[in-house]
């Protein structure tokens, strides 16, 4: 598997995870909580500036968020995960340096450290670990504690960072144009073969068929990722003969709501006062052109522009899922979709009637735009994956082309076939799409099998 990505460092923000793409592609033996507590812990190690003494000090409350909101017994569980993140988060990294393959095992966090006084645990981090997340100078992987958070499967973490590695290369280098275009393509649909996604998710003496390791690993990680990430995948089985060998990622990316005005980093900054902020908001609320779009749509009137804090909602909250519609669907997506919440949103109370405003709207269009505007994504990704699909396969039937004139018909008859499929055709699914992509794959792939016999 390639593991260079080469980029420089950004400002550390806590939050963000740096890690060497050595230690995401080690065997990792955690379970999923314990395995996300690992994550949490990374991402307060600042890679320029490691902690003296390899200490990093988390907050109960911030650790206990992992947890069942309802649990009673948090106390109990706090402690059972951070004794399996001591015994279990056994790391085993294979380096390869200069045609000579080492194995170093890792125990990262040998001690922890709390009392019932202190809202603070302390964790020590063996001085190993600290080498694959701090000073990093090439072959490391920058991604986000966020996304972590959201995804719900021990599986799906894992896969999830592999991906996040090969995608952000893609991106560096089609900035950079430093990788040909063949390059960027592998970057982008990376082939791993199974005894790799065995090693990584611990699972070589788990799930024995693959039909098995498919069933409640692989598919699981994706399903996780598509509905919980920035990351939209799907993925190929490749065989070799009757068995499948390898597995082949195809990565798109979400449009990603642009983050809140006030999580800027030099937004403080750049800010004098409370009153200055809410006025500068408030005066970029009032000047957007979705202001004047809910206005026309009568899903705000005249006298809720005059109220400061419910148009800084707006603003902040809820316009930047707007952009995600608008940069999909035009200007005319927002508008219908304002139409829709107007005709199907519940009626307002005789109190809110009287006073002119309603005070939940803001609540409420959010919700609103931003399932929509996680729809819209979802829906645009499956498009760029099905026009992804097809480009590969009318490169190789290129590629096939020039090697053997003689079926080079055939294979023009399947280039018909695949330009007939319309990545944009809203009256087929995109379920019909792909399986109309995989039955020409299919027969392709027949086809080759049968010559090279």
């Amino acid at each position: 598997m390639s593991k260079q990505n080469v980029y420089n460092l950004d400002n550390f923000r806590e939050g963000k995870i740096y890690m060497r793409n050595d230690l995401i592609l080690s065997l990792n033996r955690l379970n999923y909580l314990p395995l996300k507590i690992f994550e949490l812990i990374i991402s307060k190690v600042d890679p320029k500036n490691p902690p003296e003494d390899n200490l990093v000090m988390i907050e109960r409350d911030e650790i206990n968020a992992f947890f069942d909101e309802k649990s009673i017994h948090k106390k109990y569980i706090l402690q059972k995960h951070i004794q399996e993140l001591q015994k279990e988060s056994l790391f085993t990294v294979i380096e390869i340096v200069d045609d000579v393959e080492y194995t170093k095992s890792i125990l990262p966090i040998p001690y922890a450290e709390w009392n019932n006084k202190s809202t603070e645990i302390t964790f020590k981090l063996e001085s190993n670990i600290m080498t694959y997340i701090s000073d990093l100078k090439s072959n490391f992987t920058q991604y986000d504690l966020h996304e972590i958070r959201k995804l719900k499967n021990k599986y799906g973490i894992i896969i999830y960072r592999m991906l996040v590695m090969y995608y952000n290369q893609y991106e560096y280098y089609s900035k950079t144009k430093q990788k040909r275009q063949e390059q960027l393509d592998e970057f982008k649909n990376p082939v791993i073969t199974v005894s790799e996604l065995r090693f990584m998710t611990d699972t070589e003496k788990k799930y024995p068929r693959f039909a098995s390791l498919d069933e409640f690993a692989i598919s699981v990680a994706i399903k996780d990722i598509n509905d919980n990430t920035n990351l939209y995948v799907k993925y190929d089985k490749i065989k070799k003969g009757y068995e499948v060998n390898a597995v082949q990622f195809h990565i798109t990316k979400k449009n990603v709501a642009p983050a809140p005005l006030e999580e800027h980093p030099d937004f403080e900054e750049k800010q004098q006062s409370k009153e200055e902020k809410d006025s500068n908001l408030y005066a970029r609320s009032m000047s957007s052109k979705y202001t004047k779009m809910l206005k026309q749509t009568y899903l705000i009137s005249d006298e809720t522009i005059f109220d400061q804090k419910l148009m800084i909602e707006l603003g902040v909250q809820v316009y930047p899922y707007y952009e995600i519609i608008e940069n999909i669907l035009g200007e005319k997506g927002v508008l219908e979709h304002m139409r829709y919440v107007k005709t199907n949103m519940t009626p307002a109370s005789e109190r809110e009637k009287l006073s002119g405003i309603n005070k939940g709207i803001a609540k409420y269009l959010y919700q609103a735009a931003s399932n929509y505007a996680t729809r819209v994504q979802t829906k645009n990704a499956e498009i760029n994956s099905i026009q992804m699909q097809k480009d590969t396969i009318l490169a190789q039937l290129d590629e096939f082309s020039k090697n053997d004139t003689y079926l080079e018909p055939i294979y023009n008859g399947f280039k018909e076939q695949v330009q007939n499929i319309d990545a944009d055709d809203t009256d087929t699914s995109e379920a019909i799409k792909q399986e109309q992509i995989d039955q020409i794959q299919a027969m392709i792939d027949s086809l080759n099998n049968s010559k090279n016999k």
